[in-house]
């Protein structure tokens, strides 16, 4: 029986190859012979997002019997999952558990903001890619998210005064 690092390195062996559905089976066989595998259960579930299957993926977050609290990664793929079907207060939930364990984390920051301008709050998603630019300047996707929210930030405003 192969070790549970070994069985992990090939999963990630086949991600950088872009062989999802061999790496998604064989999560299912270190499932099989451990159903119980934290590892196995949070490497499907982050396969599962990458490849579109966003339901199938939360079933498995959900089923990963040791989920960290504080995980960071794992928070905010679930957040990215619950965005995936527009479900963006839950999704907000996710990314602020995320950024209690790491305030600094650029792709949560960045996720949040997203959800933040999905839901019509954008003032606070300002807040969030203010804060992401604070950490990379130079991060291209939280400079043009911020300027987007910022004109409907603006437009909102002046809509306001006129009304």
């Amino acid at each position: 029986m192969k070790s549970t690092a070994t069985v992990l390195k090939k999963i990630q062996t086949l991600i950088q190859q872009n062989k999802f559905k061999q790496a998604i089976k064989t999560c299912d066989s270190m499932l099989k012979t451990n159903r119980n595998s934290f590892d196995a259960s949070v490497s499907k579930a982050n396969l599962l997002a990458e490849t579109g299957f966003h339901k199938k993926s939360l079933s498995y977050y959900y089923k990963a019997p040791k989920i960290i609290p504080g995980d960071v990664v794992i928070l905010n793929n679930k957040g990215i999952v619950f965005a995936g079907k527009s479900k963006h207060k839950e999704a907000i939930k996710c990314f602020d558990a995320a950024l209690m364990t790491n305030s600094v984390d650029l792709d949560t920051l960045c996720n949040k903001g997203n959800s933040l301008a999905e839901l019509g709050d954008f003032k606070n998603a300002a807040t969030c890619f203010e804060s992401a630019l604070e950490i990379d300047s130079k991060d291209y996707d939280a400079c043009f998210r911020l300027g987007v929210v910022l004109s409907k930030f603006l437009h909102l405003e002046r809509l306001k005064q006129l009304s």
